[in-house]
């Protein structure tokens, strides 16, 4: 089944807040290394915070929120509205609402049962708004809280996890895909910059001067908006008698250090992008003095700093991170060297004197792993 709204949404719930939100108009800009992928103009009017994010992904996306804020800062209801950019033109309008109940929330989301939340007041929490993560930790910052438990709730799936901490002063971090995203605040209680460089999203979120969202709209839909994050390739290569085909997520560096922590921040990688690389071969081929028999596999590669293996899994049809140490087939080590600089993962198989090479290539590394055909 389809789902209604993006990865870029999640439900923040957490104790209510002091006091509202500083009045006045904002704006933040997105980035993802060289890539500007949002922007978000928005009015705080005290008992209200009204705003509107505008989000390539590539995808063009616009989210329309509205909070309602009581006297004392606490969330009395939250709106949203979700609108995606397709091919031939923006598709269905998409809304997810709530509202408090005593000692719990009731979401609504179009499409969906109605749920009943056991928390108390909620939060509205949207990648790439700066303005909501400034109410989501308002109550952490205006008070002396160091750290604060706060669960994720993703009604269509998003970004997950748990725990906001004061590192010093004014400035606090909370968990966000696979890492923490470090937040600082200005003088009237907006967010200054949110760094989510240590997480796997890898996003930097800080204010700017205003800019008219219809003319960024229309800049990025002149430019080709739209299309797959990581698109999808197969390739299929012919090495003596063997025919061998790779399907796999193509993923694009988009300005990031890939390679700082291992592979977007873990060091067991994919070897591409969303559902797991597969690698089908019809003849036995020998890497590192282990056979592989005739068939498809699923390959991870592990990248660190002392070792880089490739790992063959036996394990078919899975997506990405559903890797099992139980189902490896073989590990054989891979040799790095440094080439041209890379922008879309690419995957190769080439034919060779002695037998063949599997070559990876992304950034400015090349990962090689040659092989031989069984007897």
């Amino acid at each position: 089944m389809r789902r209604l709204v993006p990865s870029c949404f999640a439900l923040v719930l957490i104790a209510a807040t002091q006091s509202p939100w500083a009045p006045g108009t904002y704006t933040y800009v997105t980035t993802l290394g060289r890539d500007t992928i949002a922007f978000e103009q928005g009015v705080a009017r005290g008992d209200s915070v009204i705003g509107t994010v505008l989000r390539l992904d590539p995808q063009l996306s616009r989210i329309d929120y509205r909070v309602a804020r009581r006297a004392d800062g606490s969330i009395a209801a939250a709106e949203l509205t979700y609108r995606a950019r397709a091919v031939d033109g923006w598709g269905p309008m998409r809304h997810v609402r709530l509202h408090t109940e005593g000692d719990s929330a009731v979401l609504a989301a179009e499409g969906q049962p109605e749920r009943r939340l056991l928390a108390p007041t909620p939060a509205l929490s949207v990648l790439g708004s700066g303005a909501l993560i400034a109410l989501a930790l308002d109550a952490a910052r205006r008070g002396s809280i160091d750290s604060l438990n706060v669960a994720f709730v993703a009604p269509f799936g998003g970004p997950g996890g748990r725990l906001i901490a004061r590192r010093r002063g004014d400035e606090f971090e909370y968990r966000l895909s696979g890492g923490f995203a470090r937040v600082t605040f200005d003088r009237v209680g907006g967010v200054a910059s949110i760094d989510g460089s240590a997480t796997t999203l890898k996003e930097r979120i800080a204010k700017a001067r205003p800019a008219s969202l219809e003319a960024i709209e229309a800049r990025w839909l002149r430019a080709g908006a739209g299309g797959t994050l990581s698109s999808r390739d197969t390739l299929t290569a012919r090495v003596a008698a063997a025919t061998i085909t790779v399907d796999y997520g193509r993923p694009a560096v988009r300005g990031r250090d890939v390679f700082a922590h291992g592979v977007l921040g873990d060091t067991l990688w994919r070897t591409g992008a969303n559902a797991a690389t597969q690698f089908t071969t019809s003849h036995p081929l020998v890497f590192g003095g282990t056979v592989l028999p005739a068939g498809s596999y699923s390959l991870f590669t592990r990248v660190s700093p002392t070792a880089t293996e490739l790992i063959v899994s036996g394990r078919t049809g899975i997506w990405g991170t559903q890797y099992r140490a139980a189902d490896d087939v073989l590990r054989v080590p891979m040799e790095v060297v440094s080439g041209a600089f890379t922008e879309r993962f690419t995957i190769s198989v080439e034919a060779t004197d002695t037998g063949g090479l599997l070559r990876l290539r992304w950034e400015r590394r090349e990962f090689r792993v040659p092989f031989t055909l069984a007897p």
